[in-house]
């Protein structure tokens, strides 16, 4: 029996460190085993701000964004592609997150059938590679080049690159392969990407010399709205700050994601918050902010810097 392939290749581009401020999206339609239609576009992202070093990799510009439509605008043309259809990307957590928060922030609804990430197919099928990068397995593949972080490109990069493991996948059903990738099924599926491992992270090539945040510590309790764990990390470390897993007598700056909603009479301490606390009543100074001032540190520090 012949293997009949369907699916759509996603793939985002972002402003800054929020997944909601996706600036560009494409789509590519794969139905039995072949690509029959492709759509991309900018988008105007939320918040409307664009950080130097997104800018740097993808090339999109404020300016070019002024006029792009919002997500919600361009559901009705996508929507066919997306509800109750097989998602890939290369690198799934990222596309899945964004597109998430998306349809949250604009109160869409839609049911995805399931999700496979290129990433990690091209890592079971292709060992030894030296990285999973998607120019590195395209060109392994295919011997060529992409245009990489231009999102139609990278997004037929990933259907391509799908379509030739899943030819000699076994079992031979393309929806079967997607689960047999994975320990669970998709609705308690959980990342295989783990915690953010801290001291695997350095400051990015093109933030070496910035040293805003040098001499400050900062330390994360729950999970920020908008922001993954490990961006805001990295945007810390790419200043010149340290990032740690515990709060300890060095760290300057607790982040409490939910703080503001945080009712001192009632609501338990994290343990993290109850060190904080401890510390301070003990004659330190760790400044305890919530996730929405964090991300307000962010857009004034990017603001700030406009020409890096």
């Amino acid at each position: 029996m012949e293997n009949l392939t369907s699916f759509t290749a996603i793939d985002f581009e972002t402003a800054n460190p929020s997944p909601t401020s996706a600036c560009s999206v494409a789509l590519v339609r794969v139905e039995n085993n072949k690509v029959i239609d492709s759509f991309t576009t900018l988008l105007r992202p939320s918040p409307f701000v664009f950080s130097h070093w997104n800018v740097e990799v993808h090339g999109i510009t404020e300016e070019m964004c002024k006029e792009a439509p919002a997500f919600n605008d361009i559901w009705p043309k996508i929507n066919h592609w997306l509800d109750n259809q097989i998602l890939v990307a290369h690198n799934m957590p990222f596309d899945k997150n964004v597109l998430h928060n998306l349809l949250d922030s604009f109160r869409i609804e839609a049911t995805i059938k399931d999700y496979l990430c290129s990433l990690y197919l091209s890592k079971v099928n292709m060992p030894g590679l030296p990285n999973y990068k998607l120019p590195t397995v395209y060109k392994t593949l295919f011997g060529n080049d992409i245009n990489h972080h231009n999102a139609l490109a990278d997004a037929l990069a990933c259907a391509e690159i799908v379509l030739t493991i899943s030819g000699d996948w076994d079992p031979p059903n393309f929806e079967r392969m997607v689960p047999a990738l994975y320990d669970n099924p998709a609705k308690i599926r959980t990342t295989r990407y783990g915690k953010v491992k801290l001291k695997s992270l350095y400051p990015e090539e093109q933030f070496k010399a910035f040293k805003e945040l040098i001499g400050t510590s900062f330390t994360f309790t729950g999970e920020i709205e908008n922001l993954s764990r490990q961006s805001a990390a990295q945007f810390i470390i790419n200043h010149g700050g340290n990032v740690n897993e515990s709060v300890t007598n060095t760290t300057t700056h607790l982040v409490v994601a939910d703080l503001d909603k945080f009712d001192f009479d009632f609501k338990p301490f994290t343990s993290k918050l109850k060190k904080a606390i401890e510390l301070n009543d003990g004659g330190k100074n760790i400044t305890i902010i919530s996730g929405a001032k964090f991300l307000e540190l962010i857009w004034t520090i990017e603001r700030e810097n406009p020409t890096k």
